[in-house]
C-alpha cells in the first residue's frame, strides 16, 4: 500500500470516533439532507473558529460527503438553551476531522450554535440496470459508485448506512454477485465495515480490501423517520389495549413509574402514540 492510500485510510478510521449527531427541535435524529442543530456528546457546538473545513469534517463522521450550509442561532428554543455547550473552537486545516482540534471549554451563549445542513451519503442502493432503487426494496449497496464487502458486516452496520441514505431503518441484507456485470465491472470501495452500534458515527471502515463481487451487500431500507418513542399502551393479557379504552403504560417493555408524572405528561405521551388528548390518568 503506498504512503498516500495509507493516510487515507488513517484519516477515515480517525474520522469516526468523534461523537456527532444531527436532530430536529424534539431532539429526533435528522436523517437525509435536512438542517439541524449540531450537537457534541449531547451538547452543542459554538460557531468560534468554526469554518468550512470544519462543517465538511464534522458531516463525514457521520457518513455524509461534504456540507452544503451552516450557520448559528438560538432556533429551538428551551429544547435548545436547555442543553451544556459542549465543543468549541473547531479549528480544522483540512476537511478530515483527523486534521481538526477542539475543546470542550468555551466562552460562549447559544445563539452561538452551529446548526448544520450535510450533503450526500456517498451510499445508494441500485437495481440489476444501475438504477436508484426506492422505498422498501432491495438493492446492491453502493460507496462512491463502488461495492461494499461483507466483511464485519452486521446488523448495525445495515441499520446505520439505511439511516444515513434517509430511511428509518434496515429490513435485512445478504451477499453474493446477483447483477451479473452491472456489478462486477465496480470497484469494491469500502470494507471491513465495524459498528458498534446503529449510527453511522459508531462505525468505522476502511477504503481498502481483500474481496470479490460474491461478498458484496445487497440491503433493503425501511422508510421513515428512525425515531421511536418506545411508548405502548396494554390490557391485563399484554396485548395492545383498544382505542379508547385504558391500559398499562409500557416504556420499551417495562413500567413507568408515576413520580413527577402528570398530566402535561399524558398530554405528551398520547401524543406521540398517535391520540387525542387523555381525559384523566389514575395510579394505583
Amino acid at each position: 500500500m503506498d504512503s498516500e492510500a495509507s493516510e487515507v485510510e488513517d484519516l477515515e478510521a480517525r474520522a469516526v470516533q468523534a461523537r456527532f449527531t444531527l436532530v430536529d427541535y424534539r431532539g429526533r435524529r435528522i436523517n437525509g439532507e435536512r438542517e439541524g442543530l449540531l450537537l457534541f456528546n449531547g451538547g452543542t457546538v459554538c460557531d468560534d473558529h468554526f469554518s468550512t473545513n470544519s462543517a465538511h469534517a464534522i458531516c463525514k463522521t457521520m457518513g455524509y460527503r461534504s456540507s452544503s450550509h451552516y450557520r448559528h442561532g438560538l432556533v429551538y428554543g428551551s429544547f435548545q438553551s436547555r442543553k451544556r455547550i459542549g465543543l468549541d473552537n473547531v479549528i480544522c486545516t483540512s476537511t478530515h476531522w483527523a486534521a481538526c482540534r477542539s475543546t470542550t471549554h468555551h466562552n460562549c451563549h447559544h445563539r452561538e450554535d452551529i446548526l448544520l445542513t450535510c450533503h450526500g451519503s456517498g451510499f445508494k442502493l441500485v437495481n440489476n440496470r444501475g438504477a436508484l432503487v426506492t422505498g422498501q426494496r432491495e438493492g446492491l449497496l453502493t460507496y462512491q459508485h463502488g461495492t461494499v464487502c461483507d466483511d464485519y458486516f452486521n446488523n448495525n452496520a445495515a441499520h446505520s448506512i439505511c439511516r444515513v441514505m434517509g430511511y428509518s431503518s434496515a429490513v435485512g441484507w445478504r451477499h453474493g454477485l446477483r447483477y451479473g456485470t452491472q456489478q462486477s465491472h465496480r470497484r469494491i470501495t469500502m470494507d471491513n465495515v465495524k459498528c458498534r452500534s446503529s449510527y453511522w458515527n459508531y462505525c468505522s471502515f476502511s477504503s481498502t480490501n481483500n474481496c470479490n463481487h460474491h461478498e458484496d451487500v445487497f440491503l433493503t431500507c425501511r422508510p421513515g423517520t428512525s425515531h421511536r418513542h418506545g411508548f405502548r399502551l396494554v390490557d391485563w393479557r399484554g396485548a395492545t389495549a383498544a382505542r379508547g379504552c385504558e391500559g398499562l403504560l409500557l416504556y420499551n417493555g417495562g413500567t413507568v413509574c408515576d413520580d413527577h408524572f402528570n398530566m402535561n405528561a399524558a398530554h405528551a405521551i398520547c401524543r406521540v402514540m398517535g391520540f387525542s388528548l387523555p381525559p384523566d390518568i389514575e395510579t394505583v
